[in-house]
């Protein structure tokens, strides 16, 4: 009963961190009322993901060595006043860059990692649907929130209010729930087995779960920050536009459950490759028919069902082929790439839209991204076992 109260509390806390993928609701609020340019816009949710990559592994040890509670507590503590302070003094591009930027970064990282983690430990026979039930309620929250958010923002509310209920329902609601986060019987002994596998970085297979990472992620994040001006840009029609973050949050959401569980029908290999390339053509297909809002709709929740993936498939595949325990260094540090996509992916975006006004670039560079990582992936990819029986026939 106990391990189920965990991944109730865990899937919580995953709801009230949501907040990232609404982004797109404050980018289009602070560019026409605060006069934010596109750039200093996206450059704050570039911030969030370079920053989250860059403290994931400081996060892990955090884990391993002062247990999901604290760790978890603290983030919620450092996610939440992050948007407070943005919510005071946002007005100033450089004040929200630090605050709801670099401070959400790191608050994000720690409070990320404590579900994900604990989830796994307590449903190892389980752990791909496990985990994509908690990163689901990631997706489901930054769909309940971006419905919240337009919301209040129709009601009369300014995006920095908004922001401010976030926050302090993050700081609570996080702080509270993190005191129901505890490992299984027995787990304190492990903790010596979180660091690096020896030859980790030899392995065809850790490279291929970072070049696939990396493509997924990237082209992602040159997409969800912006995707109400996107549709804009290509003449959908308002109300169609006004669906899109919601549209791509639920797909989002949906697609962190159902890549878990297909990943367990077909192995992380197949699951990811697929991903990938579905992800490619529908970035493609919305350059061509993104003017017409039922297919603007339609394509948007599958981008966003495929984005999905990149959340559960990378982790689930760590923690089956070198332990939940070394979840937070292993992913910790596939999860560096995050940097790149952080300054690659959401700048790109707003860099295509001030040069040419245009975001159609930026998209394609994104596809092609995504084919070529779901190639490179696929030729990379080998099972850790299979590699420790070629390498010494390689030698000899």
């Amino acid at each position: 009963m106990k391990r189920y109260l965990i991944l109730a509390a865990c899937m919580m806390i995953d709801l009230l961190l949501g907040f990232q993928y609404t982004w797109g609701i404050f980018d289009r609020a602070l560019q026409e009322d605060y006069g934010f340019t596109a750039s200093q816009a996206q450059s704050v949710l570039g911030a969030q993901i370079v920053v989250f990559a860059a403290t994931f592994v400081i996060a892990g040890w955090s884990l391993h060595h002062l247990g999901p509670r604290i760790t978890t507590m603290t983030g919620g503590i450092l996610y939440g006043t992050s948007l407070l302070i943005g919510a005071k003094y946002g007005t100033s591009p450089s004040a929200l860059f630090w605050s709801t930027g670099v401070l959400f970064g790191v608050g994000l990282s720690f409070t990320y990692i404590g579900p994900l983690v604990t989830v796994v430990k307590w449903f190892p026979r389980y752990k791909g649907v496990a985990t994509g039930l908690v990163v689901s309620s990631y997706g489901c929250g930054s769909f309940v929130l971006a419905w919240a958010a337009r919301a209040l923002i129709n009601s009369g509310m300014t995006a920095f209010e908004v922001m401010g209920i976030f926050g302090l329902a993050g700081l609570v609601g996080i702080a509270l729930l993190a005191l129901v986060l505890v490992n299984p019987p027995g787990v304190k002994d492990e903790v010596k087995k979180s660091r690096f596998p020896k030859g980790l970085l030899k392995t065809g297979h850790f490279w291929a779960l970072v070049a696939g990472f990396f493509a997924g992620t990237v082209a992602g994040l040159s997409i969800v920050g912006s995707i109400e001006r996107i549709g804009r840009t290509f003449g959908t029609p308002e109300w169609w536009l006004a669906t899109g973050v919601m549209v791509f949050a639920a797909g989002n959401t949906a697609g962190r459950i159902a890549w878990g569980s297909v990943s367990e029908l077909i192995g992380t290999r197949r699951a990811v490759a697929a991903a990938l390339a579905l992800q490619g053509l529908c970035v493609a297909a919305m350059v061509m028919f993104g003017a017409y809002g039922p297919v603007f709709a339609l394509l948007t929740l599958f981008i966003g069902f495929n984005y999905g993936a990149n959340f559960v498939l990378f982790v689930t595949d760590v923690s089956r082929t070198y332990g939940p325990d070394r979840v937070g260094s292993v992913y910790g540090l596939i999860n560096f790439v995050y940097i790149a996509s952080g300054f690659f992916g959401a700048p790109s975006a707003g860099y295509s839209y001030d040069r040419w006004h245009s975001y159609v670039p930026s998209m394609l560079a994104a596809a092609a991204v995504l084919i070529v990582g779901a190639g490179a992936f696929l030729l990379l990819y080998r099972h850790v076992e299979e590699e420790a029986v070629v390498a010494p026939a390689t030698k000899s």
